[in-house]
């Protein structure tokens, strides 16, 4: 967008700021015509001359800097780069200012009724393009805490079934180590160690349709007792197979007892 501006403007220098919501300033995003970094660089609402136009929601229109009362370090960067007219307009999307677009001349500069026209163009644009970056950046926000609540609830059902036996407590929690570190050794893409966790988590789920008086049992297992108990790979299964995103790691519980 700065890139743009600057070329389609005829402009000797552009800056965006966008604004951050939670501290209220306006921080640095992109920059052209400027030797001197701007990482870092921010502006609180109403000071500065962005800031004044991010509050107000109005172009501001300044064809001599001059005479204008700005902060020392925004006029040694002026001086620096000799830059004397100033324009600027909010980034306005659904009603929410999402920041500003500044361009800068080296001459004294009063802009026309066309290239204030192209200026208009040039921030609607600017405020679609921010706007659907603030969705998207919403939407993966959303996906990671819904997937974050994925991973918690297989691990509730790991933490479960531990406590249900004593004697296998945290056992788990060791295989799922073991087996992760075992597939990253042998090259495993990261995206199938996802499933891979999630399988070695809940390699021994189907002992929940196993019954207590089995499951816990001090004494030898009868074969009828033990022929249940080989069954929980089963039971995994029919628990498991319903639910979409634990399809892929299915194999691990369904096969984790064969030779």
């Amino acid at each position: 967008m700065a890139i743009r501006a600057r070329h389609q403007l005829g402009a000797d220098a552009a800056r965006v700021l966008l604004l951050n919501a939670s501290t209220l300033t306006l921080e640095y995003t992109a920059a052209r015509g400027f030797t001197t970094a701007l990482q870092g660089f921010t502006v609180r609402l109403g000071e500065e001359l962005s800031g004044r136009v991010a509050l107000t929601r109005q172009p501001l229109s300044i064809p001599d800097l001059q005479h204008v009362l700005v902060s020392p370090p925004w006029r040694e960067m002026l001086n620096k780069h000799q830059l004397m007219a100033y324009y600027a307009a909010p980034i306005i999307a659904n009603g929410k200012v999402l920041g500003v677009l500044e361009v800068l001349h080296r001459q004294p500069f009063e802009p026309s009724s066309v290239w204030l026209e192209l200026f208009e163009l040039l921030i609607s644009q600017a405020a679609i393009a921010v706007d659907n970056a603030g969705l998207f950046r919403a939407l993966e926000h959303t996906t990671l805490e819904l997937r974050f609540a994925y991973e918690e609830t297989i691990e509730g059902w790991a933490r479960a079934l531990d406590l249900r036996d004593h004697e296998t407590e945290g056992h788990s929690r060791r295989v799922t180590e073991l087996t992760v570190r075992l597939c990253q050794h042998l090259g495993l893409p990261a995206e199938q160690l996802v499933d891979v966790r999630r399988g070695a988590l809940l390699h021994d789920i189907g002992k929940m349709g196993v019954p207590d008086a089995i499951l816990l049992k001090p004494d030898k297992l009868t074969p009828e007792e033990w022929n249940k108990m080989k069954q929980h790979p089963r039971f995994a299964v029919e628990l498991l197979s319903s639910i979409k995103f634990l399809r892929p790691a299915l194999d691990i519980p369904q096969y984790h007892h064969e030779k």
